[in-house]
């Protein structure tokens, strides 16, 4: 008789941090997704990077305006989908050259590409009763570096002093991901002695903040008893999960179920 196969991504991991009732309705009762120029700008950024890396692969020397006309037709394409403005056009378009062209000068020097956006699904571990499998697909393997994954938000979180890296030390201590694809790379090597580095790339108007997260085997047995968390509250097969009202996602802005979950009492604008 063949055991139950869990699957996950590490964001349904991050999702359930922030509330385990939303990551029930998004496997179970998903809403469709509305498009917001936030999330365009950096899924244009993804898609200029992944394409441009892919030529280095192939033994292609990309120059700037090779990359320019990729992202043009990337924002030709992507721009008629977004539903939800939060930004001007134009500022949205001047961040992805800006960024696209940061990109190109300052971060694409340093790597030693090996894979550009390959998708994987691995097994974590197994019990008698069911199968853990984590699948994702990491926005870079380099050949020194390890696992490099993009970010473009609108803006840095800044430090006391001014400088990016205001996060630094949250992400140092709970990013998700970097446990998740530091494992996976410890998996490929068959080697979870070692300690692996995830390096978190910012980029934001031009301008990036770099930073290193180290994980080791200590790490990975804190992530298996985190997710095996995640498997027993799915195994229970309940109604509805612990929701978070503590998140500032927990509300009509940031959460897309807030009309039939806790917004169906408080109504669409309660504050």
């Amino acid at each position: 008789m063949s055991k139950q196969q869990w699957t996950y991504r590490q964001s349904d991991f991050g999702t359930f941090s922030a509330c385990p009732e939303q990551l029930r309705r998004k496997i179970y009762d998903p809403l469709p997704q509305l498009t917001n120029s936030d999330q365009t700008r950096g899924n244009i950024c993804h898609a200029v990077f992944e394409d441009i890396g892919q030529r280095v692969l192939d033994g292609y020397v990309p120059l700037m305006d090779d990359v320019n006309s990729v992202a043009a037709w990337h924002v030709a394409r992507m721009f008629p989908t977004v539903d939800v403005w939060n930004s001007p056009k134009e500022r949205i378009e001047a961040a992805v050259y800006a960024n696209v062209e940061g990109w190109f000068h300052d971060i694409l020097p340093k790597l030693a590409l090996t894979a550009v956006e390959e998708q994987f699904r691995v097994k974590f571990y197994e019990t008698d009763e069911y199968e853990v499998w984590l699948t994702g697909t990491p926005d870079v393997e380099d050949a020194v570096l390890g696992t490099v994954d993009y970010k473009c938000p609108g803006s840095f979180r800044k430090k006391g002093n001014g400088k990016p890296g205001g996060e630094d030390w949250n992400h140092t201590r709970w990013d998700i991901q970097s446990h998740v694809y530091t494992w996976v790379a410890a998996h490929k090597d068959n080697d979870f002695d070692s300690v692996r580095e995830f390096h978190r790339v910012e980029i934001v108007e031009g301008e990036h903040h770099w930073l290193t997260i180290r994980r080791g085997p200590d790490d990975w047995a804190a992530l298996r008893d985190f997710v095996d968390g995640v498997v027993q509250v799915q195994r229970a097969d309940l109604a509805v999960w612990p929701q978070n009202w503590t998140s500032y996602k927990c509300g009509p802005k940031w959460c897309e179920y807030w009309s039939v979950c806790r917004g169906k009492h408080l109504g669409d604008n309660p504050w």
